[in-house]
């Protein structure tokens, strides 16, 4: 009988100490001193942050929110402060004209897809923004609709923003929540690939994103700190696991979102533009109009490579060996200037 009363107080001990390692990538739990029947020293007993949201709260917050963002949203009907700098590159996304800026693309891309959704597309292509307080009436500009995707973002940042910072453990009058899952659960594995989606996102828009993947970043370093001195519940294999799942999930897939997005930033530029200059000879001779006096590229030639050559004073035509041979003279295979492309 006293047997099994310390074997059921034992477990139920290791239930409570298992709990910390719940929480996929922010190990944020209040930490207390506990002393178990008949143990003669301290553990740490983790307790879990309350999961209780305050809706009232985020719902308050969230109608304040959009009644100052969208309130008078056409006014006034002319270019103000980063419109000039986001309209302007919207312009050439939309123009396909190249250019380079000193923040990544997603930022803007958003901002042109607003653009051409709105019609701006079809009506005017030439409205560049060049200056605050050009004006918007009569040039067919869909700046109200334009405005409106940051404004609803910026909406939707409040309650994002009030849950994460309750994720951090702060009271009501700060934020919210805590959700605690088992890990390698369908559950674990979608919170720690969400965040690594989200860091991701967050720094093709602007690099002040690399913040939130340093306070991440730390978070799971001491997370993994804690797991690898748990010798006795985390087996070498399982650590793998943890240390693999975060890997993928919060390093490759951050860095394949920040990547793919340029890939659509070049995808999407395939004119030439302001940028031009700036880039190697290389990436230039692939753009559509470049100046045709642009300095000759040189590239190296691999063994089994396919080479077109083109007559370069009169355009007449590309170098081509045909299946044929001369039916006179050396007799040997026919080489010509041949006119069509599909060679």
């Amino acid at each position: 009988m006293v047997e099994q009363r310390r074997r059921k107080a034992t477990n139920t001990a290791d239930d409570v100490e298992d709990k910390r390692y719940l929480l996929p990538s922010l190990p944020l739990f209040r930490t207390r001193s506990s002393r178990s029947a008949g143990a003669d020293d301290h553990k740490l007993a983790m307790t879990p942050i309350s999961k209780s949201y305050n809706w009232n709260i985020i719902a308050i917050l969230t109608f304040i929110g959009l009644v100052v963002r969208f309130y008078n949203l056409s006014k006034p009907a002319e270019v103000v402060f980063d419109e000039v700098h986001f309209g302007h590159h919207a312009t050439k996304y939309i123009n396909g004209r190249f250019f380079m800026d000193v923040h990544p693309p997603l930022g803007k891309l958003i901002f042109a897809a607003a653009g051409i959704i709105g019609g701006m597309g079809s009506y005017n292509t030439t409205f560049t923004f060049a200056k605050i307080g050009a004006e918007y009436t009569g040039m067919h500009v869909p700046y109200v609709f334009m405005r409106f995707i940051p404004a609803l973002l910026g909406v939707a940042m409040i309650p994002i923003s009030y849950c994460t910072c309750r994720n951090f453990g702060m009271g009501n009058i700060s934020s919210t929540v805590s959700a605690a899952y088992r890990p390698f659960s369908r559950a674990w594995y979608q919170s720690l690939f969400g965040t690594g989606v989200a860091l991701g996102l967050t720094c093709s828009v602007k690099w002040v994103g690399l913040f939130a993947v340093a306070t991440i970043g730390t978070q799971t370093i001491v997370q993994l700190w804690f797991l690898l001195g748990d010798t006795t519940r985390v087996t070498p294999k399982i650590f793998a696991r943890h240390f693999g799942a975060r890997a993928v999930c919060l390093i490759v897939t951050p860095l394949f979102i920040y990547m793919f997005w340029f890939r659509v930033h070049f995808w999407a530029l395939p004119l030439s533009g302001t940028g031009t200059s700036l880039m190697s000879p290389e990436f230039q001779a692939g753009l559509k109009g470049v100046d045709s006096g642009a300095k000759d590229v040189f590239v190296d030639v691999g063994f089994g490579s396919v080479v077109s050559l083109r007559h370069q004073a009169t355009s007449g035509g590309y170098l081509h060996s045909h299946l044929h041979d001369y039916p006179t003279g050396s007799k040997q295979q026919q080489v010509t200037l041949y006119q069509f492309d599909g060679i």
